[in-house]
């Protein structure tokens, strides 16, 4: 099988994800301290299920802040016709930033999550 590897940027990140090993590379200001960018190994990479195509990538940024929200991060990124697929082909995905306020210190409150949506746009680079 052909390796995937995708290379996305999108408003204050960059997402690098190596598809023969599963790590994830991701550098972004203003919503997360990755300035100088960070990599999850593969068996950090979680990989929920998406029925219907694409992928999940998610991974926590933070178990708990002195508050007690948790912070993670997914990438969506799109199925990929290994048939047809070309050395090098553009792409978009989307990261997904989760404020989980489940274990906020005082009690949660009644939202319990809040998202910053990204829109991603960069290559798919196949390899044999």
């Amino acid at each position: 099988m052909n390796k995937l590897n995708f290379q996305l940027s999108g408003p204050d990140i960059e997402v690098t994800y190596d598809g023969s090993s599963g790590a994830l590379f991701v550098r972004g200001s203003g919503f997360w301290s990755l300035e100088d960018g960070a990599t999850f190994d593969g068996d950090r990479v979680s990989r929920p299920n998406l029925d219907g195509g694409g992928q999940l990538l998610r991974v926590l940024l933070l178990a708990s802040s002195r508050a007690g929200v948790a912070t993670s991060l997914t990438i969506l990124l799109p199925q990929v016709n290994h048939a047809s697929a070309e050395t090098e082909s553009d792409v978009t995905g989307a990261a997904v930033v989760t404020q989980d306020y489940q274990a906020v210190v005082g009690g949660p409150p009644a939202v319990l999550q809040q998202y910053d949506i990204r829109p991603l746009q960069g290559k798919l680079h196949l390899s044999a």
